[in-house]
């Protein structure tokens, strides 16, 4: 299995490139790129973080990041054979955990608002008759009241 850092450095030595110009190109710090072309993914930030990095590093040196990426998920321990989406390559840990799950609780949040709706408007809709019903028997007692 080949290096990711080795692959990334070997690229941009051949192209000539520094890591204070990549640095300096792509804003990723110089710290960070240092432990990417070492290997030493224990001092990178998160791992959505890291495969930003090798893409971005990959484009500054004009380098297809597929590859890398790849060499990055199996030395992460995951599958070598990495999903293709729109592109780039997505791991299966970057699927939600759980899209039904997702979808089924914003279906419920939208039933409680429903039925919380319903309740409220037929509580209005009963306090509203009983407020009818008072003012016509208030009405017919002022009308009993003027005929006599």
């Amino acid at each position: 299995m080949d290096s990711l850092g080795r692959y990334l450095r070997e690229n941009r030595e051949a192209k000539g490139v520094t890591l204070e110009q990549i640095a300096e190109a792509t804003k990723i710090p110089k710290g960070s790129l240092e432990y990417l072309e070492s290997d030493q993914y224990e001092f990178l930030p998160a791992d959505v973080f890291v495969r930003g990095f090798i893409r971005t590093y990959c484009k500054n040196i004009n380098i297809e990041p597929n590859h890398a990426l790849s060499l990055y998920h199996e030395r992460k321990g995951r599958p070598a054979q990495a999903l293709r989406e729109y592109g780039r390559i997505v791991s299966p840990t970057d699927e939600p955990e759980s899209g039904r799950g997702l979808r089924l609780s914003h279906m419920l949040l939208i039933l409680i608002a429903i039925v919380t709706f319903v309740v409220a408007f037929m509580t209005v809709g009963s306090e509203r008759e009983k407020e009818t019903l008072s003012s016509q028997k208030i009405i017919r007692k002022i009308e009993k009241s003027r005929h006599r």
